[in-house]
Order: structure tokens, then C-alpha cells, then sequence
């Protein structure tokens, strides 16, 4: 009788000391999965602001064009405002254009959002649009 009390009061240590084992386990396993909760949120804030970033430098590209008439396709606008930045004086090529798109679709002479490829040209139309107010001559058919 002796001998299965004794038996039995080794079964109980080893399941305490399994018990010990697996609570440590699970205490360092939650620990863990904490730290990738934590740096998994960090990557994912510093992706949005990445996202925010190159949002707000492709928006730098843009230049907002009013009073633009007619263009019935793509390519017809996109020479009319090639027209128009050559007249101002800025020196552009065709491939500085990146996209056209007309806004107000409702109307025929709503405006036109332009992306350019560069910040640098988006500041040179931007340094000579006086030029437009200023000159008389250009008129648009």
C-alpha cells in the first residue's frame, strides 16, 4: 500500500513540475507573440507613412489647368497643353507629361489635373503661368 501511495505521490511531483513547465511555456510564448503584435504595428505605422510620403510627392507632380476647351481624346488635350507650356517658355518634352485627366467631366472646359514626371518641371510652369495672364496673344480655339 505503501509502495502505490509512493507511486502515486511521484505521479502528482511529475505532473506538478509538467504544470510548471507549460506555465513557464505559455508565459514566455505570450511574451513573444506580444513582441511581434508590437512590431508587427510598427510596420504597418511606418508602411502608412511611406504610403502617406510618396502620396504627398506624387501630388507635388501635379499642376491644376482651367479654361482648357475642346480635346475630345487624350492626345488631343495632351498637345494643346504641349501648345500651351511651349508658348509660357518652359522647355518640355513629351515624356515630362506623366497623365492627363480632366476632372469635371460634366462640363467641356472643366479642368484638367497634369502630372508631370518631375517636381522640377511642375515648378517651372508654375514660375512662368503669369506669363498666360499677361499675354494676350494666345487664344485657344
Amino acid at each position: 500500500m505503501e509502495a502505490k501511495l509512493d507511486e502515486i505521490l511521484q505521479k502528482l511531483n511529475k505532473l506538478d513540475c509538467l504544470e510548471m513547465k507549460l506555465d513557464n511555456f505559455t508565459s514566455k510564448f505570450n511574451d513573444e507573440l506580444e513582441k511581434l503584435k508590437q512590431e508587427v504595428g510598427e510596420v504597418k505605422s511606418q508602411m502608412k507613412l511611406e504610403r502617406v510620403k510618396k502620396e504627398d510627392c506624387y501630388r507635388n507632380k501635379n499642376v491644376i489647368i482651367f479654361g482648357m476647351r475642346g480635346g475630345e481624346n487624350y492626345w488631343t488635350l495632351r498637345e494643346e497643353i504641349m501648345k500651351i507650356l511651349t508658348f509660357i517658355g518652359v522647355a518640355i518634352r513629351n515624356q515630362d507629361i506623366d497623365h492627363l485627366k480632366r476632372i469635371d467631366l460634366t462640363k467641356d472646359d472643366g479642368p484638367i489635373r497634369a502630372t508631370f514626371t518631375s517636381t522640377y518641371t511642375r515648378n517651372e510652369v508654375l514660375r512662368k503661368k503669369f506669363k498666360l495672364s499677361e499675354e494676350k496673344d494666345f487664344e485657344q480655339k
